[in-house]
Parts: C-alpha cells; sequence; structure tokens
C-alpha cells in the first residue's frame, strides 16, 4: 500500500489467528493520524526496496505454557513457583492467572493485560490456570504453545470432567501436551505412568514432588527440548567403566533427564535411574552375576 505495487508473502500461523484487512480509504485515515510513525515506515520501505533488500525483522515471541490442575488437592502456587524458577534459568519468565485474562479486553487499556506486550517482553510465560476456568479457556488456548495437566498421582487415574470438557472442545492432539503426576514427599513410588497416559495420550508423563527442584529441572528441560539422554554400551566387565562416565556427569553438574542402554550398559542405566547409589552399583552387579 505505500508503494502502490502488488507483491506476494507466505503467512505461517503458530496459533490460531485473525486476518485483517486494511482498506484503502482506512489506510489513508491512519496516515492523516499517525504521519510521523508512518512517514519513518515509509523511508524504511524504500530503502530496503530500493537496495532490494528482502529481509524481514523477526518479531520477538515468547513461549507460552497452560498450566491446568485436574485436581483440586494439588498446590497450584507452589507448581508455578518452581517452573517459573527453573524456567528463568534459561531466559526471563512471566506468571499469568488466567483469571485476569478477559477475552474482550487485553489491549492494555484501563490496566487490562496486554498479552502482545508480554510476549515481547518476555522469552516464556506461564499461563496459571484453575479448576473452574470455562470464561478464559477459550481465550488461554489460544495463546497457548504447550498444555499441562497437573494431576494428584495419588487420585485415580481416570480422566476428570474438566478433562472430557476441554476434549469435547478442543483438538488436543494438535497441541503439544504433557501430565505432570505430583506425588507427596514420601512417596517412594510413582505409580503406572501407562496407565495415566493410556486415554490422554500426552506427549511424556513427568512424576514430580513439589520441593524438588530437580523434578521441575526436568520437566522444563523436555518442555525447551533441552532434554539430556545417555546411552550405555555393552561389554561385560568393560560394562563398568559407565560408572565413572556418570560420575564425571555428577561432578560437571549434567543432569541426565533419559538413561538407556544394551547389555551390562542396561544393567547399569537400570540401577542408577532406580536410585542406587553409584558407589553401591558395582558391588551389587558383582554379587548378583555371582548368583549371590
Amino acid at each position: 500500500m505505500i508503494l502502490r505495487q502488488a507483491r506476494t508473502a507466505d503467512i505461517t500461523s503458530m496459533r490460531e489467528s485473525q486476518l485483517a484487512v486494511l482498506s484503502d480509504k482506512a489506510y489513508e485515515e491512519l496516515i492523516a493520524k499517525h504521519p510521523s510513525e508512518l512517514n519513518r515506515a515509509f523511508s524504511q520501505a524504500i530503502y530496503r526496496h530500493l537496495r532490494h533488500d528482502r529481509r524481514v525483522a523477526e518479531r520477538r515471541r515468547a513461549q507460552s505454557f497452560f498450566l491446568i490442575p485436574i485436581h483440586e488437592t494439588v498446590d497450584m502456587s507452589v507448581f508455578t513457583s518452581q517452573m517459573k524458577l527453573n524456567l528463568t534459568k534459561y531466559g526471563s519468565t512471566e506468571v499469568v492467572p488466567v483469571s485476569l485474562i478477559d477475552a474482550e479486553r487485553t489491549v492494555g487499556d484501563d490496566g487490562y493485560l496486554n498479552l502482545d506486550k508480554l510476549e515481547a517482553d518476555f522469552d516464556y510465560i506461564i499461563y496459571q490456570g484453575e479448576l473452574n476456568l470455562d470464561e478464559q479457556l477459550n481465550e488461554t488456548f489460544e495463546h497457548a504453545d504447550q498444555v499441562i495437566f497437573v494431576a494428584d498421582g495419588t487420585k485415580s487415574s481416570s480422566l476428570t470432567k474438566l478433562e472430557e470438557s476441554i476434549r469435547s472442545r478442543f483438538d488436543i492432539a494438535l497441541i503439544r501436551s504433557h501430565l505432570a503426576l505430583v506425588y507427596p514427599e514420601s512417596e517412594v513410588s510413582c505409580g503406572d505412568r501407562a496407565e495415566w497416559n493410556k486415554e490422554r495420550k500426552t506427549e511424556r508423563v513427568y512424576p514430580i514432588k513439589l520441593a524438588s527442584s530437580d523434578d521441575f529441572g526436568r520437566l522444563v528441560r523436555f518442555l525447551l527440548g533441552k532434554a539430556i539422554g545417555v546411552v550405555l554400551g555393552g561389554g561385560g566387565a568393560r560394562g563398568f567403566a559407565h560408572l565413572g562416565v556418570l560420575r564425571a556427569f555428577e561432578e560437571s553438574n549434567i543432569p541426565i533427564d533419559l538413561i538407556g542402554g544394551n547389555s551390562m550398559g542396561a544393567l547399569i542405566g537400570a540401577c542408577y535411574v532406580s536410585g542406587m547409589p553409584r558407589e553401591s552399583i558395582h558391588k551389587e552387579i558383582l554379587r548378583y552375576s555371582k548368583g549371590e
């Protein structure tokens, strides 16, 4: 419209979007209302055109995560705080309670949230949900890149009414979804994660204790695509060299989020993830190999 020339462009929508059409008449009114701002835009457009510069400035956009509690027994304030603490290690993070989101007024006027500005100012945004959030559900889903359902791991694994309502209104398969199972600090077993995920079919199930920074660190790394995996090879007695590698990871403060292995590597990996002290693994495997 500035140069009065037709042009084509490819537009990729990462979320549910609206297309706005600006008429010639509205364009002329915009020029009359904001002459200085548009003059700068004209100058840049003409400069790029004359230099045949087709570069487009990349717009900063925060990654957003929608936390949805499915049981009232989960302390969402603690969960959200822990998640924010670990996300902050990778970039600026803001928490937005969904109760503050107004589907009709999110442009920053009269003290209401300006979601576009938040996404420009922060690297990560956490939308903290509630059990009763029907009014804000549509608006929040439109802005969320990933959804984390937060459940009480000691409750029944059956779908809740809230989850059934969400499934009837949204195509969950089109958005990255996760399930966090919160357990008491005294719990020693995380239960049957496969059973929990049988109907939900989320990307991954995360056993979590609210006081464990390690658990939230692992959750955040998976959400950001920064999880660390280790595969231990076989080799009989040579497999014990894996213990030295695991020790090096620990001393370098490199967390291990996934571990796999073959033969002796599988045995050592299983012992390691079960929580057995690294110093004890060698002795226990030798005793096992002797049939003791």
